[in-house]
């Protein structure tokens, strides 16, 4: 069972009442750090301090100068490594295509009960803990091991990637050994190909 309990989330929301629905659920879930905003400018406050693992934002923000959609685009840079759960009442086509511009992990329809809630806000967490996790390995690996993977999702062989870097095609093997074991793969064949197709 995944542990969320070194997790933080930020809610974004302009009813209070909502804000704190959401935040009793988030609790009970074991969810480490709940972080509320009431308005996009609490929201800009609280990302100058640090990073949330996720948002919840309502798309319908009663604000003239931006809504949901437009603030998360604001939120979101190469720095700030965050999932999205949408907040809509609205389920028309175009708010949806739009928001998906922001690459969300998901949407919650208004009104929502507290079950889909805690299912939604779980998948996402899972999602986010799994990638994560990914990154932080793919930091451990040479650049002579993330040259390999490129040329590995290039569909190349061993000997190929071998003759294409001057080695011996059991130097390339070796790499690919230890690769694996940085990645925490199993040690059948295919399961480097199978991690680069998903991952890299």
């Amino acid at each position: 069972m995944i542990e969320f309990n070194e997790r933080t989330i930020l809610v974004i929301d302009d009813e209070m009442m909502i804000l704190r629905d959401i935040e009793d659920v988030l609790l009970e879930m074991g969810v480490g750090t709940v972080a509320l905003a009431n308005s996009s400018t609490e929201a800009f406050l609280y990302m100058e301090n640090g990073t949330p693992d996720l948002i919840i934002c309502d798309v319908n923000l009663q604000e003239k100068h931006i809504d949901g959609i437009q603030l998360i685009q604001k939120l979101q840079n190469p720095n700030a490594l965050f999932d999205v759960i949408f907040i809509t009442a609205h389920t028309e086509l175009h708010i949806a295509e739009k928001a998906q511009l922001t690459q969300p992990a998901n949407y919650i329809i208004k009104p929502f009960d507290d079950n889909q809630l805690r299912i939604t806000v779980s998948l996402a967490l899972k999602n986010y803990i799994e990638n994560h996790q990914s990154d932080v390995l793919i930091n451990t690996l040479t650049k002579t091991e993330i040259k390999i993977l490129e040329l590995i999702k290039e569909g190349k062989t061993s000997r190929e990637i071998a003759n294409e870097l001057f080695v011996t095609e059991k130097t390339i093997k070796n790499h690919r050994y230890n690769i694996c074991k940085k990645l925490n793969l199993p040690s059948e064949s295919n399961s480097l190909m199978k991690w680069v197709i998903n991952k890299l």
